[in-house]
């Protein structure tokens, strides 16, 4: 078993795949060799268009400022280097470390290696948003010039104030709260989680609430 670096908080492993073909026990069986607690593993297994990845959101939900989380690969974290890339920035704002155990990555421990690689991440992120925008920037603006409107309708603020307190003072999930409110009239969830923890994040912010 590999020793664990000390660190202010709690060590949690996430495993991820993206058939119902293709195993986790590699993953998982690497996070347990590697001192995690089975209980503090999360994985998702998704089929098909399903790119929800429940458990992950779960687990960004639970860490906390000091906590680990540990995968075996980066690409575990995300579909895309610059989804991966906003979601190790996103964490290290907030205090929360992330190492790749085949990566050589650890924001835990700024060793000139695992700088490199987060130099590496973060140009081939810049690399990878730019060829999309060129790609989709014709698009857009060919939609645009037949009459399409772009950006998120108007959301309803108390759904969401209601929500917050659902989180905050009710000690509900965000999949119960998201399974609470239902569905708009498009057949949407009327609650979206990245919504949800931006409101709780603000709401957190206001309250002085540390965690």
């Amino acid at each position: 078993m590999t020793e664990l670096n000390s660190t202010e908080g709690t060590v949690y492993g996430y495993a991820r795949v993206s058939t119902i073909q293709q195993d986790l026990t590699l993953q998982i069986e690497s996070l347990l060799n590697y001192g995690i607690k089975a209980e503090n593993i999360y994985s998702d297994k998704k089929t098909g268009k399903d790119l929800d990845r429940d458990e992950l959101k779960e687990l960004l939900s639970v860490v906390k400022k000091g906590d680990l989380i540990i995968v075996k690969k980066l690409d575990r974290l995300g579909r895309s280097v610059s989804q991966v890339t906003n979601l190790i920035e996103e964490l290290t704002e907030k205090g929360i470390y992330i190492k790749s155990i085949d990566d050589n990555v650890d924001t835990s421990n700024q060793s000139p290696m695992s700088k490199a690689m987060m130099q590496l991440l973060v140009m081939f992120a810049e690399m990878e948003r730019g060829f999309i925008e060129e790609r989709t920037k014709p698009a857009i603006q060919n939609a645009r010039e037949k009459g399409v409107k772009f950006g998120r309708p108007e959301t309803n603020k108390t759904v969401y104030e209601m929500a917050v307190n659902d989180y905050l003072e009710g000690g509900m999930t965000s999949k119960e709260i998201i399974k609470k409110y239902g569905k708009g009239t498009n057949g949407k969830d009327l609650i979206t989680e990245a919504t949800l923890f931006r409101r709780i994040r603000k709401a957190r912010e206001e309250r002085g609430i540390n965690n």
